[in-house]
């Protein structure tokens, strides 16, 4: 858990009235509303550039399309990649607070990418005490959990 904790504070994206974070975000992700103009290679650089500075790491493996990897069962992919357990397993979740407008204050956190074991919950209210205290970091004042909707992007 303290790890995707770390990794959602490392791929967050500011409100695009924010100051621009020091690393680059997806263009896709957060629709270049940020500026981000970076090729995908630069991204990925400064995101294991970041991870890296933070004692984290990953694995990136090639998997065969055929069999339709995503339509196998746990145990099928935890086989295929040589993990342990299929508490190993992994996905990526990029959510966004639709109660963003353009006149939200600026440096508020827009979307975040969030990493969650296949056989764990998304707490979305863990989520939203992550994402306020990021805020706070940033010197914003709180806001009420009635001010996010984090919903998939």
């Amino acid at each position: 858990l303290s790890s995707a904790v770390l990794l959602t504070k490392v791929v967050t994206a500011a409100h695009p009235k924010g100051p621009k974070d020091p690393v680059p975000t997806n263009p896709v992700a957060d629709n270049g509303a940020n500026g981000a103009d970076g090729s995908v290679e630069e991204v990925q650089k400064a995101m294991e550039d970041k991870a890296k500075a933070l004692n984290l790491s990953s694995l990136l493996l090639a998997v065969d399309a055929d069999p339709p990897y995503y339509e196998q069962s746990l145990e099928w992919r935890r086989d295929r990649l040589s993990a342990n357990s299929v508490e190993e397993l992994c996905k990526s979740v990029v959510l966004e607070n639709t109660k963003l407008d353009a006149s939200s204050e600026a440096g508020r956190v827009r979307c975040v990418l969030v990493i969650v074991q296949y056989v764990a919950k998304l707490h979305k209210e863990k989520l939203i005490k992550v994402v306020q205290g990021m805020e706070s970091a940033k010197g914003l004042p709180p806001l009420g959990k009635k001010q996010y909707n984090m919903r998939l992007l």
